[in-house]
């Protein structure tokens, strides 16, 4: 965990509805500039990690703590992806008028 590494794309990351997408070797430090935005993130925002490897988050029961206040929805199985990313969506976004 190496907080700020990611305050050099913050103006991406506050934006708003904007895509990102980190491409890199191995070591480069795409899962830490990652881990850095969903913190910074959920400082304002809900976050949520779906997390299928505990790559992210951490593998155990709690979220390692370097993804700050996002929450963390572990997936057992590549194959059960897609649904929890549809639960997730249905379950915790806000009512829109």
């Amino acid at each position: 965990h190496v907080p700020g590494n990611a305050m050099m794309i913050a103006d991406l990351i506050y934006s708003g509805n904007k895509s990102i997408l980190f491409l890199g070797a191995p070591g480069t430090g795409k899962t830490t500039i990652v881990r850095e935005m969903a913190r910074m993130l959920s400082q304002h925002v809900n976050v949520f990690v779906i997390d299928t490897s505990g790559e992210i988050a951490g593998p155990g029961d709690i979220p390692h703590a370097c993804i700050g206040s996002s929450r963390r929805m572990h997936v057992k199985s590549l194959e059960e992806q897609s649904r929890v990313m549809v639960e997730c969506v249905q379950n915790h976004t806000p009512n829109q008028a």
